[in-house]
């Protein structure tokens, strides 16, 4: 037993390296993908031949959570080679290397669930997200460089040690997550605030990604819930002591928000992305002056209307319908006409998602059951999700959410980390990138085996 948990302790080793290390192409594939031969398919194909050896993937009593995801992985193939013999469209190409992917980023949910020792579990976890902010502070002082997924080697952008500034803060999110599980005792305060300040600052300041700061804003919210919640638990006067400091948060927050919106509404209503000499340091605030207004409704429905109306047609990036400028004479379809009153994140999303789905409805009936097949809406469609559904169809959407749903019945731990994965692929292809996929799968793997290793240290 001992040799065997030795063995097991050198697979997680190997394989926590790798959440440390940056994600750089031996040689890329194409130009139309991002993805290449990495340093990391090498160690991990050894890793995986190691662990069919030992039957921990392909045994007899194959577990369910296996089965739900290897029967997505099915369906992402047989999706390819349905699809494969249509030509590259103007967002992509279908490639087998992403479902090549999915097996491969299988391999730390195996390996997460070798892990018997919940003390080395958290370590990995916090160890990780303290080495990302570490080396986010060094890239935004320009000390070092960001290896990205787009632009390679470059000092000018902040992403840790993943693709992006958008990998990054998925990975933090989800490190804070399993922060929440374990530590949201009282005694654990002090760390909390400081922990809170430090990404309150990193995602709204440096990184600037709204997805993942929403995220980060429900899980605190809960961590402070679950704060309260031990705080009032069994005594009277802690009840009402909290309800005198919520009820006077209360009466000064009405009282200061008007003089701060009058203060402020020259800031709000400018997004940051049009105007940028006038931004402040809130690199949300800036890119969130427009993201609340209705024109970005309008937009998703003008801009659906006008490429189904021109079908067929080469691809027509959106931001030249709305140029004064151009000959395209068809602007007249398009009866909103002001950018400037439009997010330039869902501007962008919008010009992706529509001519996606417009794909997958040219395909149609079959496209509903087996999508356009992977990699067809290219490499960044901003959008798990809908990148599931596009691309491998209903049963591939639904094969992700009865595995996550499966998840969650096996432990209530899984949650946060869940919730925190889901909220991110609303707007980020967070299901796809290679930190954020191997790493929510890692802890996946841990927490659905906890029951399994009845000699956990927990």
């Amino acid at each position: 037993m001992s040799v065997q948990n030795n063995k097991h302790q050198y697979l997680i080793f190997i394989t926590s390296l790798l959440f440390f290390f940056p994600r750089i192409n031996i040689f890329s594939f194409g130009d139309a993908h991002t993805a290449g031969l990495r340093i990391d398919d090498i160690i991990l194909l050894f890793i995986f031949i190691s662990l069919v050896f030992k039957e921990k993937i392909f045994n007899l009593n194959v577990s369910k959570s296996h089965l739900i995801y290897f029967s997505f992985v099915f369906i992402s193939f047989l999706s390819f080679f349905f699809n494969n013999y249509y030509e590259d469209n103007y967002l992509g190409g279908t490639s087998i290397l992403y479902p090549i992917r999915y097996v491969e980023y299988f391999v730390f949910f195996v390996v997460g669930s070798l892990i018997v020792n919940h003390s080395s579990f958290i370590k990995i976890v916090l160890y990780l997200a303290l080495y990302q902010i570490i080396i986010i502070i060094f890239q935004y002082l320009g000390f070092f460089p960001a290896f990205t997924s787009t632009d390679g080697i470059n000092f000018s952008v902040v992403a840790g040690m993943t693709g992006g500034p958008w990998e990054v803060s998925i990975v933090l999110t989800v490190c804070f997550a399993v922060y929440v599980n374990h530590f949201n005792k009282l005694k654990y305060l002090i760390y909390s605030f400081i922990i809170i300040a430090v990404l309150t600052y990193i995602n709204f300041y440096i990184l600037g990604s709204r997805s993942s700061s929403i995220t980060f804003i429900v899980l605190t919210f809960i961590l402070i819930c679950l704060n309260i919640k031990n705080y009032c638990h069994n005594s009277i006067l802690n009840k009402i002591i909290l309800t005198l400091i919520l009820f006077t948060s209360f009466i000064i927050i009405v009282l200061v928000k008007p003089t701060l919106i009058e203060s402020n509404s020259d800031q709000l209503n400018i997004d940051c992305e049009y105007s940028i000499e006038k931004c402040s340091n809130n690199m949300v605030l800036n890119r969130s002056g427009n993201l609340i207004k209705l024109d970005n409704y309008y937009l998703l429905i003008d801009f659906y209307k006008f490429v189904r109306s021109n079908v067929g047609e080469e691809k027509i990036p959106i931001g030249r319908l709305y140029n004064e400028k151009n000959n395209l004479n068809k602007i007249a379809l398009i009866n909103f006409s002001n950018i400037n009153n439009v997010d330039l994140s869902w501007l962008m999303r919008t010009e992706k998602w529509i001519y996606g789905v417009s794909l997958w409805q040219d395909k149609l009936p079959y496209s509903i059951f087996l999508g356009i097949g992977p990699g067809a809406v290219g490499p960044s469609f901003d959008g798990s999700w809908l990148r599931l559904f596009v691309e491998n169809g209903i049963i591939g959407l639904l094969l992700i959410i009865t595995f996550f749903a499966h998840l969650l019945r096996k432990n209530l731990f899984n949650f946060l980390p869940i919730l925190a994965i889901s909220l991110n692929m609303l707007f980020i292809d967070a299901f796809l990138a290679y930190k954020s996929v191997s790493l929510i799968l890692f802890i996946l793997g841990y927490y659905t085996s906890l029951k399994k290793n009845v000699n956990r240290k927990l």
